[in-house]
Order: structure tokens, then C-alpha cells, then sequence
């Protein structure tokens, strides 16, 4: 059974959800991954696990994207990521559960790369879309990523990230183990302000909605900025650095302790 996932946003059947007795006080985002995790059940979960080879056991499905652990409960659809193979596990937020749901629910059954990187705005001209979708979420990331090439380029390996393409900053980075992207930064100068663009494989939209691109490349932007402020913040509560940089080893001993007196100003 083959359900489009631009049904689950329909604000008829939130305002239906949100009126029954007890859930008023439970946000649209979270009515919506709900009515999902029971959607996802009724799809063959055996033809997603064969189609992106994914492991398995018998009450989860495992996946990674951008370089963290993930399952699928498989009875009753919870989505949950693990920094620790699964010992402690966080209920994945609504942009990364969507985009879960809907590559392993809706991808097309011969989805394939095209081997062809497209900047993801050009989506929306497929899609009958306004090019401004998401500008003031790329907007702000490009201010928080200015003339921080460094920070942003470990930000990227710790996702596992490798140097490809053109800017000041630019990897290749894998969302899936099966569906890569592209970043590219350049920062502001005298002439220009800072800019920020996303490369996707030509044929994505085999893989997601055009919707769930744009929850995906958020969730991207939102694990780099994480990472980016991680060590500050483990810095700021008085972790030991030794711990510290086991938690970042993507940070050279002499830029932590370069953090480490800025958190103590």
C-alpha cells in the first residue's frame, strides 16, 4: 500500500488528532511523527530491508544517517538513534524521523542513483515549488558558519565527511550510506555576503519527497551546528579536556585548549 507522505501534513487530520480528549497540549510536529510511526507499519517491511540491504533483527531495522546510529521498532514504528550501539538510546526528532519514514516507506522500488550532483534549490522547479523555500533557515546557518572554515570542516568529518568540491569550505558527505550530498561554503568578503549551497544526487526525488529534502537538509545543517558548538558547551559545563577530546577527536589538542579559556572568560 503506497501512501503519499504529503497526507500525514494534511491540517484536516491534525486538527482531527489534536481534538481528541488528552494530546491538546502536543505540537502539530509531534501529532504528525505519531500518526507516522503507525503509518510506517503498514508498509512490507521486508522489501525495505532488501532494497537498501539494511541489518535487521526481529523487533528493529537498522540504518545510519549522517554518520549516526538508527532503528525502527518494528512493532510499533518508534524511530531511535544510539552514540553507544544501542546501550542508551534519544527518540529521533521530527525531521530526522521523517525522512526515515519516507525513504523507507515511499523511495521508489528502482530508485538508483544518477551519479550527477544538482543544487537542491533547482528541486523546485520540478516541483512547481517557490524558490524561496528554506532561505531563512540557509540564511542563518550562513551567518553562523561564516569565517569559521576550521570549525565547520571538522563539523563535516565527524560526520564522516571527505574534501570534495568548490568553496571555502566543501565535502562530500554521505546522508545515507546509499544517497550522498555535497556542501559548499564560501564566506563574506568586502563584496559578498557568505553563501551556503546544498548539492543533491540528480535523481533524489526517487528516493523522498521534495518536502522531505527539505527536512533532511535541515536536520543536516542542525547536526553540523551540534557539532560545531559541542566541544564549547562540554567546555562551559567543566568537563575534563581529556574527556573532552575523546568526545571531539576531530579537534587538535591546541584549539581545545584555545576553547577552554574561552569558556572560562
Amino acid at each position: 500500500m503506497k501512501k503519499n507522505i504529503e497526507n500525514i501534513h494534511k491540517t484536516e487530520t491534525v486538527q482531527e488528532m489534536r481534538s481528541v480528549p488528552g494530546i491538546e497540549h502536543i505540537s502539530n510536529y509531534e501529532i504528525m511523527k505519531r500518526r507516522m510511526e503507525k503509518e510506517f507499519l503498514r508498509y512490507d517491511q521486508q522489501e525495505m530491508i532488501q532494497k537498501f540491504h539494511l541489518l535487521y533483527d526481529e523487533t528493529y531495522i537498522y540504518l545510519d544517517f549522517l554518520n549516526r546510529s538508527y532503528r525502527v521498532n518494528r512493532i510499533n514504528g518508534l524511530v531511535q538513534w544510539s552514540a553507544d550501539q544501542f546501550v542508551n538510546t534519544v527518540e529521533a526528532g521530527y525531521n530526522e524521523a521523517m525522512t526515515i519514514y519516507d525513504i523507507l516507506c515511499n523511495s521508489k522500488p528502482d530508485c538508483h542513483l544518477a551519479g550527477e550532483f544538482v543544487n537542491m534549490k533547482s528541486l523546485s522547479s520540478i516541483q512547481g515549488s517557490s524558490t524561496g523555500t528554506g532561505s531563512g533557515l540557509f540564511h542563518k546557518m550562513e551567518i553562523f558558519f561564516d569565517h569559521k572554515n576550521r570549525e565547520l570542516a571538522q563539523a563535516c568529518e565527524r560526520l564522516n565527511g571527505w574534501k570534495a568540491g568548490k568553496g571555502d569550505v566543501a565535502y562530500e558527505i554521505a546522508l545515507f550510506e546509499f544517497l550522498p550530498l555535497q556542501l559548499q561554503f564560501w564566506n563574506s568578503d568586502e563584496d559578498f555576503g557568505a553563501s551556503l549551497q546544498l548539492f543533491v544526487d540528480k535523481n533524489i526525488l526517487q528516493y523522498m519527497h521534495y518536502e522531505t529534502v527539505w527536512f533532511a537538509m535541515s536536520h543536516l545543517l542542525s547536526r553540523l551546528k551540534e557539532e560545531m558548538e559541542r566541544a564549547l558547551y562540554l567546555l562551559q559545563e567543566d568537563i575534563p579536556l581529556e574527556i573532552v577530546s575523546r568526545a571531539c577527536p576531530a579537534l587538535s589538542t591546541e584549539t581545545l585548549i584555545k576553547l577552554q579559556k574561552q569558556s572560562s572568560i
